[in-house]
């Protein structure tokens, strides 16, 4: 079996599926494939992988999909930090403020 992920997925609770159904079907190969989003839907279309698990909501042409998870977002301030203190943060307590992301898919 080819699946598809990408990197900042590829632990936790996926980890997990994956070892877990390793354990309960040891005749079957997962043959892990990284990459970004569009690169997996279009292996998808080629059938050149069976599955792919990608982050985000977007709804991509001629693939069926189904939320499995969500997860929290963290942000990482300087302990100076006004907000550095707060056990918790909004996406409106972060309004103008910079935020470092990567430039590829999943930034």
């Amino acid at each position: 079996m080819r699946v598809g992920l990408t990197a900042p997925i590829a632990g936790g609770i996926l980890h997990d599926l994956l070892t877990d159904f390793s354990r309960q079907c040891p005749s079957v190969y997962i043959g892990l494939v990284g990459g970004a989003p569009a690169a997996h839907i279009e292996a998808l279309s080629r059938l050149d992988l069976d599955i792919a698990f990608l982050a985000g909501s977007q709804t991509w042409y001629g693939c069926e999909g189904a939320v499995l998870w969500s997860e929290r977002v963290y942000a990482y301030l300087a302990d100076l930090h006004p907000l550095a203190e707060r056990a918790e943060l909004t996406w409106t307590d972060l309004q103008g403020e910079t935020i470092i992301v990567p430039d590829d898919a999943l930034g």
